[in-house]
């Protein structure tokens, strides 16, 4: 998992919850990080698993809540950091409906390429 889903999952905690509670969370999470993550290093996804269920152990907040809290909180800060794919885009399902549907454009395309590629060899 790519650390920026992690660091902003730290940073989600610490706005929400504040600093104090956020580490103390982390802390108790037994994360092999320590809850110091590089935006572009990789780690195990089980680290974002452990965060989020000690937050829900420590808060007593559901984990879909949690996880919805997040989602907008990720989605604020990739609107942020690559405005430029989010132009006219309002909410994270919008953007995920747009990526299915360009990432279903390019399977047709590859697909029918691919039958043409094979129809062209076969008259050759």
């Amino acid at each position: 998992m790519k650390g920026i889903i992690l660091s902003e999952f730290v940073e989600f905690l610490e706005v929400t919850l504040g600093e104090d509670r956020a580490h103390k969370i982390i802390d108790s999470s037994g994360v092999k990080s320590v809850g110091a993550y590089s935006r572009v290093g990789l780690y195990e996804y089980q680290e974002l698993i452990k965060l989020l269920t000690q937050a829900v152990s420590e808060t007593c907040t559901e984990a879909d809540v949690l996880v919805e809290g997040f989602s907008d909180h990720l989605f604020k800060t990739f609107k942020r950091d690559a405005s430029v794919f989010f132009e006219g885009v309002s909410s994270a399902a919008e953007m995920l409906t747009i990526i299915f549907i360009l990432e279903f454009k390019s399977s047709i395309q590859t697909q029918s390429g691919l039958a043409l590629n094979a129809h062209v060899q076969a008259i050759r």
